[in-house]
């Protein structure tokens, strides 16, 4: 039959099926959400022609979402089986902290940066050359921080090069944002703008209403020859950073990610070109970035302040041949655990975490008891054997690493819920209360900090990355831990307590015994008394 000939209705229906066929992504897949850290028009525009590309070149369809920094961290943490798919824009380190938090990704891509022509960044620096009619080196510009009370501005706690960064470098300073000075601390001001602009950060520098702030190479290069820009001097600090990432759920299907990665492959030098972005390549091809994110990775993890344990013999036990052989095994044990247990020490540590007290039971066995004083927990009491002290330091060893309670903080950049990074062997299951403690830090070094009081909360979460803490029971702590600053020195203690996986089996058998020893005794005192019985013949004798 001729076409023409057909009834508009039927011509418009065909037409409307073509179209439909044509828009379906290939592969079978839904759309993926394209996740982008919402920042600047310019930015919008280069994830726009990002989608555009990918949609004619992979054949796949996308649904936008732009959102916060910290939005892009919860969205990508959410990851996992039964969760919507997605390609996202991170920046690197809101892609190192999902990691961290259990985020299933995959890195696909990096982007050629048109300010530095590379895929990779530097922080800066800014200071005002009102302060500095010369630049200043770190070194300079740290020792300046410390004669006075300086005021600090960034624009988001998850920003790479305008927080993350700058905060690792005060930290190894000794500068926090905290009210007055300690003994070995110094005090500064930082503070969040609301904007969410890199420019507004230099800004805010030129006109004296901060003393310093920190920016990337692009904004530095836009603002070279403004006037805020000539009123400042960038001063840059020594890493380099991967630019943004492209990422992916782990569990898409692969044949979609070598679509994906065969249309970055084909991407012109210039194919992008909005903002800084000039185009993208694939990210197991370019080294430089592959190096810079691993450095970013080993940076980024969460640090455990030193936890001191001291170690001596249970009162009357001191005298005993044994007990400098049995000390110093021990106390060798807490070093070469490689956790962050160190021996306590007097005259440099102020408190004292774990004590730990040794009660010998006979040649080739002690009782350890473990308590924490911090916390007024229930001492653990640990029943070991050993053939040696080499073997007895091994076994102390793994006992730190299967079964000690173990001493953790409220992750800093936790927003809401609170959260507790998990590097422990054992797991802390949903549902149990653990004890908490807000501190003040005066010298995390020596161990030095004013304590608050100890109240419970409920683990909402927990799996191998993280454990969840409910806010409410925060709140009524007396606490607050989504306000807590990475910069600043307060925190909250967690005393993680290892669940007594064997005490419910000993004290099950411990009955047991006790119940068939009584049963035992009672039908002992029950039984009837034996008679002797006469043997045949009497006992009268022969009768010779």
């Amino acid at each position: 039959m001729n076409a023409a000939r057909l009834p508009s209705f039927l011509r418009a229906f065909g037409l409307g099926c073509l179209c439909l066929l044509l828009t379906v992504p290939a592969f079978g897949q839904e759309r993926l959400a394209f996740i982008g850290v919402a920042l600047d028009l310019e930015t919008r525009q280069a994830d726009k022609k990002l989608q555009d590309y990918l949609a004619r070149n992979a054949q796949v369809g996308f649904a936008p979402e732009e959102l916060e920094y910290e939005a892009v961290l919860k969205r990508l943490t959410r990851s996992g089986p039964g969760e919507p798919l997605f390609l996202a824009r991170a920046t690197p380190y809101v892609c190192v902290a999902s990691e961290m938090l259990g985020a299933d990704l995959e890195v696909l891509g990096t982007y050629v940066s048109a300010a530095t022509n590379r895929t990779t960044y530097r922080s800066y620096f800014v200071v005002s050359r009102k302060q500095f009619p010369t630049a200043p080196d770190l070194p300079t510009l740290y020792a300046h921080l410390r004669k006075r009370r300086a005021r600090f501005v960034y624009h988001s706690p998850f920003s790479t090069s305008s927080f993350f960064l700058p905060s690792l470098y005060f930290r190894a300073q000794k500068l926090f944002d905290m009210r007055e000075n300690t003994e070995t601390l110094w005090a500064m001001d930082c503070v969040r703008i609301p904007e969410n602009s890199s420019s507004r950060l230099v800004e805010l520098v030129a006109s004296g209403e901060a003393d310093i702030a920190a920016v990337w190479d692009g904004t530095r290069n836009k603002l070279a020859r403004t006037p805020s820009g000539a009123a400042v001097h960038f001063i840059p600090m020594p890493m380099d950073l991967p630019n943004d990432l492209l990422v992916c759920s782990r569990a898409l299907d692969p044949k979609v990610k070598d679509a994906l990665r065969a249309a970055i492959r084909k991407m012109g030098p210039d194919e992008i070109a909005s903002g800084d972005f000039r185009t993208w390549g694939i990210f197991e091809d370019l080294a430089e970035a592959r190096k810079a994110l691993a450095d970013l990775r080993w940076q980024a993890r969460e640090l455990v302040a030193p936890v001191t344990v001291e170690v001596r013999m249970r009162k009357g036990s001191e005298r005993l041949p044994s007990a400098p052989a049995l000390l110093e095994s021990v106390r060798q044990s807490v070093r070469l655990s490689a956790t962050e247990l160190v021996p306590y020490d007097r005259d440099f540590h102020e408190h004292v975490d774990y004590a730990w007290t040794l009660e010998p039971v006979h040649d080739g066995a002690l009782v350890l008891r473990s308590a924490v004083p911090g916390f007024d927990e229930e001492e653990q009491v640990f029943r070991i054997s050993f053939r040696s002290t080499d073997d007895l330091t091994q076994r102390v060893i793994s006992l730190v690493h299967s079964r000690l309670h173990r001493i953790r903080s409220v992750w800093p950049y936790s927003a809401q819920p609170p959260i507790v990074i998990r590097d422990t062997a054992f797991s802390v299951p949903e549902g149990q209360l653990v004890k908490v403690q807000r501190i003040t830090w005066l010298d995390p070094e020596r161990d030095k900090f004013r304590a608050g009081p100890v109240f419970k909360a409920r683990i909402d979460r927990s799996d191998y990355y993280r454990y969840e803490l409910n806010g409410e029971d925060i709140k009524g702590g007396g606490g607050n831990a989504g306000a807590l600053n990475p910069l600043g020195n307060e925190s909250y203690r967690v005393l993680l307590a290892n669940p007594p996986r064997e005490r419910w089996l000993f004290r099950a058998l411990t009955v047991a015994m006790v119940a068939l020893l009584a049963a035992a005794a009672l039908a002992a005192m029950l039984a009837p008394g034996r008679k002797r019985t006469p043997q045949a013949g009497g006992s009268g004798g022969s009768g010779r």
